[in-house]
């Protein structure tokens, strides 16, 4: 499901505040398997509070950063 679409958005909280959306948010139900549309290289596995582990893939000139995951398969340098 897409949760947040490309540009410009007001902030849920804090009214006079505008949000910058370089892509798109997509979330999944607990539990679901991630996996990129495009080939690419992964640039970075790690871990941050609140986020789980994040992988950020490189496409050429674009990133896809997945977080929130459970686990995961992939290491940093390769798809």
């Amino acid at each position: 499901m897409i949760t947040s679409t490309y540009g410009e958005h007001p902030h849920p909280v804090l009214k006079y505040v505008k949000v910058k959306n370089n892509g798109i948010d997509i979330s999944t139900e607990k539990g679901a398997y991630v996996r990129t549309v495009f080939s690419g290289k992964v640039s970075r596995v790690m871990s941050f509070p609140n986020l789980n582990t994040v992988v950020i893939i490189r496409h050429g000139e674009y990133l896809t950063v997945y977080s929130n995951l459970e686990g995961v398969t992939v290491k940093t340098g390769r798809l």
